[in-house]
């Protein structure tokens, strides 16, 4: 995994937002107004990366996106290694040695008599 440096992410945060208000068919002048924002620094920060939270956070809002910053910096869930368990290998039963069973013995009665051959 490549990190990013902290420049590379605000530029690349800064494209989303263009592109989010290009696609509303926007000017900056629109988005600026509708979000409080100086125009000149909406688009400062669209060409540098360059940007206050709360400024961020206002444009973010009116474009309807405020809500994908709740996933950033959410406390991650502990996980309890004590009681982690190994899970039981379960170990390949080999079947025993095949015996040779010798036939069965034939009778057949001859006159009556039975006989047991072998």
């Amino acid at each position: 995994m490549t990190h990013k440096s902290p420049r590379e992410i605000s530029i690349g945060l800064a494209k989303r937002i263009r592109v989010l208000r290009l696609r509303k068919n926007w000017s900056r002048q629109q988005l600026a107004d509708q979000a409080g924002v100086n125009v000149y620094s909406l688009k400062r920060f669209e060409c540098t990366g360059n940007i206050s939270l709360s400024r961020l956070l206002s444009i973010c809002l009116v474009l309807g996106v405020l809500g994908d910053f709740d996933h950033i910096l959410k406390p991650r869930e502990r996980v309890n290694v004590d009681a982690w368990t190994v899970p039981q290998r379960a170990y390949r039963q080999r079947g025993g040695r095949r015996r040779v069973r010798s036939p069965a013995p034939l009778r057949s009665s001859i006159d009556g008599l039975v006989t047991i051959e072998t």
